[in-house]
């Protein structure tokens, strides 16, 4: 196997350099996440979980709008009411099934998610998204 000389990425063209990572950030405050999180994890826990696809899809909406990666802005447009039919339908399995279903909503959640991630670049975000 051939070794590969760390310091002269650019020769190797597959390979992602290091100037990629450095316009990839978070531009979010720290109390606001940090109060986000608690909201989140607050208002579920009184609402027994029902309230979880309302204010999972706020954090997330939070979250992703402050992603940057390779410098485009990330748009999330799910919204909660798409959401809830999938998350009471795997509730109601996951009582049925005494939690064994539960594995299940984390990766539909997930995936959910990714479905409704977006990278947003400046010329789209001109054209549709009017702020």
């Amino acid at each position: 196997m051939e070794k590969i000389d760390l310091d002269n990425l650019d020769s190797i063209p597959f390979l992602v350099t290091r100037d990629v990572y450095t316009k990839s950030y978070f531009d979010g405050e720290t109390f606001s996440v940090l109060a986000l999180n608690i909201f989140t994890y607050l208002s579920s826990l009184i609402s027994l979980g029902l309230a979880f696809p309302f204010t999972f899809t706020f954090e997330k909406e939070y979250k992703v709008s402050h992603t940057f990666i390779n410098g485009r802005n990330l748009y999330f447009d799910g919204r909660s009411h798409q959401l809830i039919g999938k998350y009471l339908l795997h509730l109601l399995l996951s009582i049925v099934t005494l939690g064994i279903y539960s594995f299940k909503l984390n990766i539909n959640v997930t995936r959910w998610t990714y479905r409704h991630t977006y990278d947003v670049s400046k010329e789209l975000k001109e054209e549709y998204f009017h702020y």
